[in-house]
């Protein structure tokens, strides 16, 4: 009989040691992260998120599930890898054109853009004097910063990137006017990346 009651005392004993961490469960909410990775500058897509559970307690830095439909259209401003939850400072809106700017694709050599380019820098433009020109002629700066509006990058089909900025209005006929045939970009210093 007493090891009846033993086992009877083991028995309520783990009932009551499970009851009590059932109890103590820590509360999970869902927050958005990246389905894959994906890199700085890229436009937020539905397919790049998905959902993950997280304690309550860490998930007020965390985009909450609902708000999924706002991150949509957004870019990331740093590297997010697959399974990392997203931070609202990691998103930055997409950029917009105004009145008096319009966007410009430049084909640009591999060694004249920044290497960790993303959409969204600004970047200063340099018209760089064809070497075989006759005539003389320094480098010419656009005083006006641009915007990276889109990037294609180098390709099998394609050696050179295809940056697409956001300028000033007046930046076309400008660019046409220089005898110049090479362009550079140069990063601003706050978007170099460290």
């Amino acid at each position: 009989m007493p090891e009846l009651a033993l086992g009877l005392v083991l028995v309520l004993g783990g009932a009551a040691t499970a009851s009590f961490f059932a109890t103590k469960r820590t509360e999970t909410v869902q927050v958005l992260a990246a389905a894959e990775t994906i890199s700085r500058g890229e436009i937020i897509t539905e397919s790049a998120l998905t959902a993950v559970e997280v304690e309550a307690r860490l998930a007020g830095s965390m985009v909450p599930i609902a708000e999924a439909a706002r991150a949509l259209g957004q870019v990331v401003v740093a590297d997010v890898r697959m399974g990392d939850p997203i931070m609202p400072g990691l998103l930055s809106k997409a950029p917009t054109l105004s009145e008096g700017e319009e966007v410009v694709a430049l084909r640009v050599e591999v060694g004249d853009v920044p290497n960790s380019i993303a959409v969204g820098d600004r970047v200063r433009v340099v018209l760089v004097p064809d070497p075989t020109s006759t005539t003389e002629s320094a480098p010419m700066e656009f005083n006006d910063p641009a915007t990276v509006w889109d990037i294609s990058r180098p390709s099998e089909t394609s050696t050179d990137f295809v940056i697409s900025l956001k300028v000033g209005s007046d930046f076309l006929p400008k660019a046409a006017l220089a005898e110049r045939s090479k362009i550079a970009l140069v990063a601003m210093s706050e978007d170099v990346a460290p």
